[in-house]
């Protein structure tokens, strides 16, 4: 009977430490930002680049969503993220502000992030991509410090 009893507490165990593990791996892909690009705005950073985050920060939890995203991404291959859009190094309009450099100002400032962590416009190639609710994105490429940054604000 011992070793009948030995057996299903170790199957049983090893069932709770699969699922444990199962449900971990599933909160790091919902959780991984990636993802959530790809769920709003229907594009996902490039894992070939071997990216890292790292800066994070925003507007806080809201009811609807709604609220300012930044983020900084190191990494090391840039090929990928050269073919990630049609970059461009023209600053244009958006829906509410003059230029790209404007509008994410405006957005950083909104949620006190440090100067220091600001992109250098000068250096930054841009795309941009709104929504019909008139939420809009804005991702940089610094290349000269293979950098890219991912300002977002929900309406």
């Amino acid at each position: 009977m011992k070793k009948k009893t030995k057996m299903v507490i170790s199957i049983i165990s090893i069932v709770i430490i699969a699922v444990v593990i199962g449900l971990f791996c599933v909160w790091n892909h919902l959780s991984d930002y990636s993802t959530v690009l790809n769920s709003n705005w229907g594009f996902e950073l490039a894992s070939k680049s071997h990216y890292t985050e790292v800066y994070s920060k925003d507007s806080g939890a809201s009811f609807h969503g709604d609220g300012i995203r930044y983020h900084i991404f190191s990494y090391e291959e840039d090929e990928p993220i050269r073919e990630m859009f049609d970059w461009s190094n023209a600053e244009e309009k958006t829906i509410y502000s003059v230029s790209y450099e404007t509008a994410v100002t405006e957005w950083l400032n909104n949620i006190d992030v440090p100067a220091e962590k600001f992109p250098n416009y000068s250096e930054c190639l841009y795309w941009y991509e709104s929504q019909e609710d008139n939420s809009e994105i804005i991702v940089m490429w610094d290349s000269s410090k293979n950098r890219v940054y991912i300002a977002e604000s929900f309406l």
